[in-house]
């Protein structure tokens, strides 16, 4: 019975404390809340710069279903929401359905609609 409950003869493991790679932090980790904050809405404003406009060919694009869908995936991806998301993709259906549209108009609607959105927070 004693067998069951006795102790093992295996060495100590080494405390995690002793190495010291992990008792230093990292420079480039952010510090703060503010510098957390700062860091998401910079990573938030690089996927939006740069997703919505890979949905692009370089001459245009259609505005069907797919492309609403590809659009509204995108800008949740952003951590706008997907309210926010689905103003933006239910304008661009309504003014742009069945074109071939530029980049920028999109941009611009998107830009409108963020836009509407802070000035009725405010």
């Amino acid at each position: 019975m004693a067998l069951f409950f006795g102790r093992k003869n295996t060495p100590p493991a080494e405390s995690v404390a002793e190495d010291p790679a992990l008792d230093t932090p990292e420079k480039n980790a952010p510090k703060g809340l503010l510098d957390r904050l700062r860091a998401g809405l910079a990573k938030t404003a690089q996927v939006l710069n740069t997703d919505v406009r890979d949905l692009f060919k370089r001459e245009g694009r259609l505005v069907d279903e797919l492309f609403l869908e590809e659009l509204r995936a995108t800008l949740v991806r952003t951590d706008m929401g997907p309210a926010a998301a689905e103003a933006i993709v239910v304008d661009v259906r309504e003014r742009l359905r069945a074109r071939v549209v530029d980049p920028d108009v999109v941009i611009d609607s998107i830009r409108r609609q963020l836009l509407a959105r802070l000035e009725q927070a405010s």
